[in-house]
């Protein structure tokens, strides 16, 4: 299974693209939220690529949150580290931030990647996110790759 299903109350799902348009909605997304946003802009500089062959890796699982048609949040998870998954480009739209939208993102993807056998994730936090991930049960971790953001943290948690 490559998407999960939860929160039937809210009708949010957690799946891969299902067609050009949703991949089109996914990269619109993530440039708009992490890398043309001012408080949000990728700090190395980096220019945002819709074709980065990390996307369509044979171990990464890009996942979009959508609540029926609409899409609310993206994130890829990479599978290739034999102990813990990394969360990547997590973004949430900007005009639905708030609302509680984060949280079960980040819960789902949690639960996809327990249900693939990884009990440890990492991901690199922005300066603007450090505080919603600890309310969330990560800390700081000790990882090799920096955050782009010189700001940023590198964080984790055991699931």
């Amino acid at each position: 299974m490559d998407g999960i299903e939860v929160d039937k109350t809210q009708g949010l799902t957690l799946r891969p693209p299902a067609n050009a348009a949703e991949w089109q909605a996914i990269h619109t997304l993530r440039r708009r939220a992490l890398f043309e946003n001012a408080d949000n802009a990728n700090a190395a500089g980096a220019a945002y690529d819709d074709h980065h062959p990390d996307d369509r890796a044979a171990d990464h699982r890009v996942l979009a949150l959508f609540a029926g048609p609409d899409l609310l949040g993206t994130l890829r998870v990479d599978l290739s580290h034999p102990v813990w998954a990394a969360f990547r480009l997590v973004a949430i739209d900007p005009d639905r931030r708030g609302r509680g939208f984060g949280a079960a993102m980040l819960g789902m993807a949690e639960d996809f990647i327990k249900e693939k056998g990884w009990r440890q994730v990492r991901l690199h936090a922005k300066p603007a996110a450090i505080g919603f991930y600890r309310r969330h049960g990560y800390g700081p971790v000790g990882w090799d790759e920096a955050p782009r953001d010189p700001k940023g943290i590198n964080m984790g948690k055991v699931l």
